[in-house]
């Protein structure tokens, strides 16, 4: 963040550099049960389908137990092959059912 205000001498003008241009993403993604968070995840850079369904195999899918639901809102890495149900019918994981929230709906 770049100050806004400052001090100088009077008839002097504030000089200031600002950073530009060397942003870094990081990206959290956990599961939330009534227990507390499951299965943080922290990594750097933005996330994709394959990044996703990585944490589904490796982190979420060992957190889940018989009859657990999995909810998702619409984002686009949700939606990618084997994501949104493709994690269900497979050893520990099975019986789990998942859903993707509905988008907005018109008044």
């Amino acid at each position: 963040m770049t100050r806004r205000y400052g001090r100088s001498p009077v008839g002097q003008r504030l000089g200031c550099s600002v950073p530009h241009g060397h942003y870094q993403t990081t990206t959290l993604i956990a599961a939330v049960r009534l227990q507390g968070p499951q299965a943080p995840w922290l990594f750097g850079g933005p996330m994709d389908g394959e990044l996703f369904l990585a944490w589904l195999k490796q982190w979420l899918g060992p957190c889940l137990q018989r009859d657990d639901v999995v909810v998702m809102d619409n984002l686009a890495t949700h939606k990618v092959a084997g994501g949104a149900g493709g994690h269900r019918g497979h050893g520990r994981t099975a019986g789990i059912s998942a859903a993707l929230l509905a988008g907005p709906q018109p008044d």
